[in-house]
């Protein structure tokens, strides 16, 4: 695969079905930037005192946070179910489609995640700015890739 855009990416919301890869999902529209995110690695360290060297171990992982920014939208459904998600305790069901479809062919690759929505802001910003937000989801699990087709 060869280096590509970000143009095309296109992130949903499911519901809290148990099989994130059969969920039903609506796209979260207006999105402008979705940061780096993934597991992540605790750094445990040991320092024998027999050869001064620092040992590296890995700990416990955290499937790590995101905070998703977009232009508010009343009316996008995904958006939506973004603020019904916010209002519960429950996990929900994420999956992003990466623009690297064959030429042709079916859907992007996938990466399928489970998350609470920690929080929505909005930010009315001035005369000369969008209405923007910001999503932060608190990711827990695996993240789940599928390939393209």
């Amino acid at each position: 695969m060869t280096a590509q855009t970000s143009a095309g990416y296109v992130l949903s919301i499911g519901t809290t079905a148990s099989n994130a890869t059969t969920d039903v999902y609506v796209n979260i529209g207006e999105i402008t930037n979705i940061p780096a995110f993934g597991k992540q690695f605790q750094e445990v360290t040991h320092n024998p005192v027999s050869n001064r060297e620092t040992q590296k171990f890995k700990g416990a992982y955290n499937s790590g946070s995101v905070t998703i920014d977009l232009a508010m939208d009343v009316n996008d459904a995904g958006q939506d179910d973004v603020l019904t998600a916010l209002d519960s305790d429950d996990l929900y069901n994420f999956r992003l489609e990466y623009n690297d479809a064959a030429t042709g062919g079916g859907h992007g690759s996938y990466r399928y995640f489970k998350a609470r929505v920690m929080s929505y802001t909005e930010n009315p910003g001035n005369v000369n700015s969008v209405v923007t937000a910001q999503i932060s989801l608190g990711i827990q699990g695996a993240i789940t890739r599928v390939a393209a087709t």
